[in-house]
C-alpha cells in the first residue's frame, strides 16, 4: 500500500514538471506583444490671425460654359460702322479683356493707328498690362476680318499686349499661332477696308451677355482696372512709330558702311571714290 502511494505522488510531481516547464518554452517562444502607440496631441489650428492660402482660379474655358454670345460694335468718324463677334468660348480671357476696355471707353476717341494695307490698329503704344495666350484650332488669319491683340514683343509666342488691338482686312496667314484672334468682322467688312490713315475711331460699344462675362473674370477684371486706373489716360496717344510685338513692326536696317569710308584713311588721287575728302 504504502508502495502504491509512492508511485502516485512520485507521477504527480512528475506531470507538474513537464508542465511547467512547456508553459515556460511557450512563453519564451511567443512574439512580443505590440506596443500600444501612444497617442500623439492634436495639431493646433491655425489662429483667425493666420492669412488664407490663395485659392486657385478656375480655368478660364471652365468659367464661360454659360456665357452667351458676345458683339462689339466700331463706329468711326465719317459714320462707317462694322460689328465683330467675340470667340468667348475659345479666348475668354481675351474677350473679357476687350470687353472691359470698351466698357471703360478705352478706344472712344482714339485715333486709328498703324494703317497699312492689311490692317487698321488702336490702344497704346506700349502695353499697360499683358494677357495669357489663348489659341482655337480655326482662329487663323486665313481671312480678313480677324481681330486680334498686338504683342509686348517682337518675340513668337510672346503674351499678348492687354491694350493695343488690330484688325485684318486681307488673309496674313504669317501670323498664325503668334498673334491671338479673339474677334471675327461679322458685318460692315467694307466700312472697316475704307479707314483711312489718321482717322477717328468715334466710340466703340459691346453687347450680348457681356455681364456674365465679366462676372466670370471678376479677379482679372480688377488687376486690369487698377493698371488703367494708374495709368491716368495716358494711352491716348498720337500715331507714332510701329512698336516691337506691332504685326508691321520691323527691325531698322543697320547702315551698311562702303568700303575705305574710314574718315581716317588716306586720300588716294588716283581713286577719287576711296578718298576721305573726294571732290564733287
Amino acid at each position: 500500500m504504502r508502495r502504491h502511494n509512492a508511485l502516485r505522488s512520485f507521477l504527480a510531481l512528475s506531470f507538474v514538471g513537464v508542465f511547467a516547464g512547456a508553459s515556460l518554452s511557450a512563453s519564451q517562444d511567443a512574439p512580443p506583444a505590440p506596443q500600444q502607440q501612444q497617442q500623439q496631441p492634436a495639431a493646433k489650428q491655425p489662429t483667425g490671425d493666420a492669412a488664407p492660402a490663395p485659392q486657385q482660379r478656375p480655368r478660364p474655358r471652365d468659367r464661360v460654359t454659360e456665357v452667351k454670345d458676345v458683339f462689339a460694335t466700331f463706329t468711326t468718324k465719317d459714320g462707317g460702322t462694322f460689328r465683330v463677334k467675340l470667340h468667348v468660348q475659345e479666348t475668354p480671357t481675351l474677350a473679357a479683356n476687350f470687353a472691359n476696355l470698351v466698357r471703360r471707353g478705352f478706344f472712344d476717341g482714339q485715333p486709328w493707328k498703324g494703317h497699312t494695307r492689311v490692317t487698321r490698329q488702336a490702344g497704346t503704344e506700349q502695353p499697360l498690362y499683358s494677357l495669357p495666350r489663348e489659341f482655337g484650332p480655326k482662329l487663323d488669319f486665313n481671312a480678313g476680318g480677324r481681330l486680334a491683340y498686338t504683342k509686348v514683343n517682337e518675340k513668337t509666342a510672346s503674351p499678348a499686349s492687354g491694350t493695343r488691338i488690330f484688325l485684318t482686312t486681307k488673309e496674313q496667314d504669317r501670323w498664325n499661332l503668334d498673334h491671338q484672334v479673339f474677334g471675327q468682322v461679322v458685318e460692315g467688312m467694307d466700312a472697316l477696308q475704307r479707314i483711312d490713315a489718321g482717322a477717328t475711331l468715334e466710340k466703340v460699344e459691346v453687347d450680348g451677355d457681356v455681364d456674365a462675362l465679366l462676372k466670370a473674370f471678376e479677379p482679372e477684371v480688377a488687376e486690369w482696372n487698377a493698371a488703367l486706373d494708374a495709368a491716368k489716360g495716358s494711352w491716348i496717344q498720337r500715331e507714332g512709330e510701329t512698336q516691337k510685338g506691332d504685326p508691321n513692326w520691323k527691325p531698322m536696317a543697320t547702315p551698311v558702311q562702303p568700303r575705305n569710308s574710314d574718315p581716317a584713311a588716306p586720300a588716294n588721287p588716283a581713286n577719287p571714290a576711296n578718298s576721305a575728302n573726294p571732290k564733287p
